[in-house]
C-alpha cells in the first residue's frame, strides 16, 4: 500500500529537519511527502527546498500568510495520491519501521485508521521531563494489548485510509487546536474502525521551557473560544471541565493571598499539588516530574482563563 505523508509547517526551522529525516529514513518509503508551508516567516521554506533537490518525493505547497493546522492539513490532503494518509506534525519523529508497521496493520485488520502511543521526544529539560510524566499517565499508556476500537479510542490518531478521510472532508477549519478530536469523533460516527497498535510509537517534541508551555496555554484558550462559536454544546462541556479544574487551582492561590500565606493556605495548596502528583505518579512511576507538572499546571489554568477573557 502506498503511504502519503502530509506535514503542516509554520515557522518550524528548528524542527523540520528532524521530521523530514525521520520520514525519509523509513524502511517503507512514502510515495510522497507533502509539506504545507503555512505562511512561515523563518527559513522553513528554504530548508524544505534544499531537501527537494535530493528527494523527488517531497512536494511543497506555500501560502503567503498563516492559517491553521486544519487548513494546512486539508491543503495537503487535496494533493494526496496514496492509499494511506499520515498527517505528520513538524515537531514529531518516528522510528524507521513506523510506516512499515502502519501498512502491516492496514493489511491485516479490517480498519480505516491506525492509532499509536505518543511519547515525549528526548525528555532532557525539566519541563519536557514533566510532560513525559504526564504522557505516561494518560489512558492510552495503560493499554498493553493491541486491539480494534469501533466507538471510542483512548488515543487520538492521525493516520487514515485516504478514501475515508476524504469522504469526511478532512479537518474542520472552523475549529482550532481541537480539530483532531473533532475528526476522530466524526470518523466513529460514520461507523469506521481503528486499530490501536500498542507497539507503535511516535515521538512528539513537547514544550521544553516555561515560555513554550505558556504559549501552548494560549492556543488552548483560542481553541476553546473558537469551538464555542462552532459547536456550543461540545465546547460547554470542555469549558466546564477546564473551569472546574481552574476553580480548584484558583481557590488555594486566592486563599493564600487572603490569609497572607498562612498555614491553612499552605496546607490547602499542598493537598492539591499532592493529589495531582499521586494521580500522575501512579501510572508514570515518576514522582518528581509528576510533582513538577502539577506545579506548572497551577500556572496553566489561570493563563488559559486570562486569554479566554482578554485575547
Amino acid at each position: 500500500m502506498k503511504v502519503s505523508v502530509v506535514v503542516p509547517a509554520h515557522n518550524e526551522e528548528k524542527d523540520i529537519k528532524d521530521t523530514l529525516n525521520s520520514i525519509l529514513k523509513q524502511t517503507h518509503k512514502a510515495c510522497e511527502v507533502i509539506v504545507v508551508n503555512d505562511g512561515s516567516t523563518d527559513r522553513t521554506q528554504k530548508i524544505v527546498e534544499s531537501y527537494m533537490k535530493e528527494y523527488k518525493q517531497i512536494k511543497l505547497i506555500n501560502f503567503d500568510r498563516g492559517h491553521s493546522a486544519a487548513f494546512a492539513r486539508n491543503a495537503g490532503l487535496r494533493k494526496v495520491r496514496g492509499e494511506i494518509t499520515i498527517f505528520f506534525d513538524s515537531d514529531c519523529v518516528a522510528d524507521k519501521d513506523f510506516f512499515r508497521r502502519v501498512v502491516n496493520d492496514f493489511e491485516n485488520f479490517d480498519v480505516q485508521a491506525v492509532a499509536w502511543k505518543t511519547q515525549t521526544y528526548k525528555p532532557r529539560s525539566l519541563v519536557r521531563k514533566a510532560f513525559n510524566a504526564r504522557r505516561k499517565s494518560l489512558p492510552f499508556h495503560k493499554l498493553k494489548k493491541s486491539q480494534v476500537f469501533e466507538e471510542k479510542c483512548p488515543a487520538l490518531f492521525s493516520c487514515f485510509s485516504t478514501e475515508v478521510v476524504k469522504q469526511l472532508k478532512g479537518y474542520d477549519e472552523k475549529i482550532f487546536y481541537f480539530e483532531d478530536a473533532d475528526l476522530v469523533r466524526r470518523f466513529f460516527q460514520e461507523g469506521n474502525r481503528v486499530y490501536y497498535d500498542s507497539n507503535l510509537e511516535l515521538y512528539h517534541k513537547d514544550p521544553d521551557d516555561l515560555n513554550s508551555f505558556l504559549k501552548q496555554s494560549r492556543w488552548i484558550a483560542k481553541g476553546l473560544k473558537r469551538l464555542f462559536r462552532v459547536e456550543r454544546r461540545k465546547s460547554i462541556s470542555l469549558l466546564l471541565t477546564h473551569l472546574l479544574k481552574t476553580v480548584v487551582l484558583f481557590s488555594p492561590i486566592t486563599y493564600l493571598m487572603s490569609v497572607g500565606l498562612g498555614t491553612a493556605g499552605l496546607i490547602s495548596l499542598g493537598v492539591l499539588v499532592s493529589a495531582m502528583t499521586l494521580y500522575m505518579a501512579k501510572n508514570s512511576k515518576d514522582v518528581l516530574h509528576s510533582f513538577i507538572f502539577s506545579l506548572i499546571t497551577l500556572v496553566r489554568s489561570p493563563v488559559v482563563v486570562y486569554y479566554l477573557l482578554t485575547d
